[in-house]
């Protein structure tokens, strides 16, 4: 989960990056091309509601990914017989190498 809210953040900010630099190439066009101030409100407006957009699609995505882990949680626990709740199961460990251990241990390029 911490790879994908890595990922996300990665995004989020190459977004804004991108989002700051379509800014300064309107504002740079609009110089050269005499567009008005109405009109880079209007795109401007529109960035913005693509953002919105954007981090609502963000959150749909994470909140789809968590209810599918529950549901494959609730799955194993049903037809294997896994006793998920007894404490030994661990969301924040996974197997590298043969052991169980905590995945923020495992190193990166075998994180995935």
């Amino acid at each position: 989960m911490n790879a994908e809210k890595l990922k996300s953040d990665e995004k989020k900010a190459q977004i804004q990056n991108e989002s700051q630099s379509l800014k300064e190439k309107l504002l740079e066009l609009s110089a050269r091309k005499g567009i008005d101030n109405n009109t880079i409100q209007l795109m401007e407006k529109e960035i913005n509601q693509l953002k919105g957009n954007l981090s609502e699609l963000e959150s749909f995505v994470i909140e789809q990914h968590k209810l599918g882990f529950n549901k494959a949680l609730q799955q194993a626990k049903y037809f294997y017989k896994i006793p998920v709740d007894e404490g030994n199961f661990d969301v924040k460990k996974n197997f590298y190498n043969g052991e169980l251990i905590p995945i923020n241990e495992i190193p990166n390029e075998d994180a995935t």
